[in-house]
């Protein structure tokens, strides 16, 4: 019994979506893309500044989440360390050298 309700229902619906044929409509009555003008610049796209370079230090702990242990690292960097978008807490320096100097204070903040 079941049986023949599906394929009541399956013959109902096939019926339906194959109903009479669509009129096709006039020969010209697609419409045309607008037409685009073609690429005609000559010049080149301005060169790429040179980016700055930036080093990150790893820090001990989690200061992401150890409010304490963020506030120590700030006190001891300075604006290098701070909070980003996406919650994570990190250190960036533009020169190297005051990188290094202060990754070798990380134990002590720590």
């Amino acid at each position: 019994m079941l049986g023949v309700l599906v394929l009541g229902f399956g013959g109902a619906g096939m019926t339906g979506a194959c109903g009479a044929p669509l009129d096709p409509g006039p020969v010209d009555s697609c419409s045309t893309p607008p037409d685009t003008p073609p690429d005609t610049s000559t010049e080149c796209a301005a060169p790429m500044p040179d980016p700055c370079m930036r080093y990150r230090i790893p820090l001990v702990g989690n200061p992401s989440t150890d409010v304490a242990l963020r506030a120590k690292y700030i006190a001891a960097f300075g604006s290098a360390c701070y909070m980003s978008a996406a919650n994570t807490f990190d250190c960036f320096y533009q020169d190297w050298k005051a990188a290094c100097a202060d990754a070798v204070k990380i134990g002590e903040v720590s």
